[in-house]
């Protein structure tokens, strides 16, 4: 499986996407394979350092990449 993160399509959707993707194929940890295709292609590159620097869980990872969204979108808002 390899998939990259759409330009319009935010974090929780490309990981949606990727659960989706994961459930008709046959990895034997899939949540392992859905963190590395989030830290290899998403968008942001704070996600990716953040995970990098902190092996993160799969859902610390999300949690984070959550938060970093939210506060780009503030960032650009104001």
């Amino acid at each position: 499986m390899q998939a990259s993160q759409d330009h319009d399509e935010t974090f929780d959707k490309f990981y949606t996407r990727l659960r989706h993707l994961s459930a008709t194929s046959d990895f034997k940890e899939p949540d392992e394979e859905i963190k590395a295709q989030l830290v290899e292609h998403c968008r942001s590159s704070r996600v990716r350092r953040k995970a990098f620097r902190d092996d993160a869980y799969l859902q610390e990872l999300i949690t984070n990449a959550r938060a970093l969204e939210v506060s780009d979108n503030h960032i650009k808002e104001k």
